[in-house]
C-alpha cells in the first residue's frame, strides 16, 4: 500500500532542514495573512498552496465544459458526442484549449492572489522589504490541472500581477505522472520565473529545498519515485495517471 504523504507536514521539515523558520499564523488555516515559511540566510520569504479540490468533481465546472463543448460544436471546433465520453484537449483546436485554460486561470490566480498578500504581509512583519518571494504550488488532487497547463497559466499571470512573487517551485507528492516513452511512474517538481520583470529566488536554495524534499520523500514512501526535470516540452507531454 502506498503512503500518503501529508504535504504541509513533511515540507516544514524540509524548510528546518535547510535552515527555514516556519511562521505562525494567529488566525489559523482558514484565514491565514501570513506566509508560511522565512529563509533569512536567503532573504525569502515563502508559502505553500496545495491544490486539493478536483474541478472535475465541481458541478459547477462540468456543466461550463459541457455548455463549452456544445459550442465548439456549433462554431465547427469540435465533433458531436453522444452519451458521456471523455474529451482530450490535445485534440482539440488550440483555441478550444485556450478558452479552457483562460477559465480555470481565474479560479488559481484566486491562490496566486491570497498568496501574494501572505507574503506580503510577512515581509512587512519580519521588516525585511526586500525580501523575495517564492510560492510552493503542490498539487494534491487536482487532476484537471496537469503541470503543463499551470505553467501556462503561471507564466500569463506573474509578469502582470502579483508583485510579491518572485518564483514558483510546482511539484507533486502523491500524484503519479506518466510521460510517452518513459515505463515509470513520474513525480515532478519544476520550478519558475519572470526574470524579465522582477529578480528571482536564489537558485541554490531552490535546488537545496529539491534535494532534500526527493529525499525526505523517498524515506516516506519506502520507494524512489524518479523526479521529472525534463525540458518545457516534456512538461506539457505529463500527464497524471490513474493508478
Amino acid at each position: 500500500m502506498r503512503v500518503h504523504v501529508d504535504i504541509q507536514k513533511e515540507l516544514n521539515t524540509c524548510v528546518t532542514a535547510v535552515g527555514g523558520v516556519l511562521l505562525d499564523d494567529d488566525h489559523g488555516p482558514k484565514n491565514p495573512t501570513k506566509a508560511d515559511y522565512w529563509f533569512p540566510h536567503a532573504n525569502v520569504v515563502g508559502e505553500l498552496k496545495c491544490l486539493s479540490d478536483n474541478y472535475f468533481d465541481d458541478l459547477s465546472f462540468n456543466d461550463w465544459l459541457n455548455r463549452k463543448y456544445q459550442d465548439w460544436v456549433r462554431r465547427g471546433l469540435a465533433k458531436g458526442i453522444s452519451g458521456r465520453a471523455v474529451v482530450n484537449l490535445a485534440h482539440l483546436p488550440p483555441i478550444c484549449a485556450h478558452e479552457v485554460t483562460s477559465f480555470l486561470r481565474k479560479r488559481l490566480d484566486g491562490s496566486l492572489k491570497q498568496a501574494n498578500l501572505q507574503i506580503k504581509n510577512s515581509r512587512k512583519e519580519l521588516k525585511a522589504d526586500s525580501a523575495l518571494g517564492l510560492l510552493i504550488l503542490a498539487n494534491d488532487g487536482n487532476s484537471a490541472l496537469p503541470p503543463g497547463m499551470i505553467r501556462n497559466i503561471v507564466v500569463r499571470s506573474l509578469p502582470h500581477k502579483f508583485s510579491g512573487i518572485n518564483s514558483i517551485i510546482h511539484f507533486t507528492a502523491n500524484m503519479r505522472s506518466g510521460l510517452p516513452g518513459v515505463d515509470k511512474d513520474l513525480l515532478f517538481w519544476c520550478d519558475f520565473n519572470v526574470k524579465s520583470v522582477r529578480p528571482s529566488v536564489p537558485r541554490d536554495l531552490i535546488r537545496q529545498l529539491r534535494i532534500t524534499w526527493i529525499s525526505h520523500h523517498a524515506k516516506l514512501s519506502g520507494e524512489t519515485v524518479p523526479s521529472f526535470s525534463g525540458s518545457v516540452t516534456d512538461l506539457y507531454n505529463l500527464k497524471f495517471l490513474g493508478r
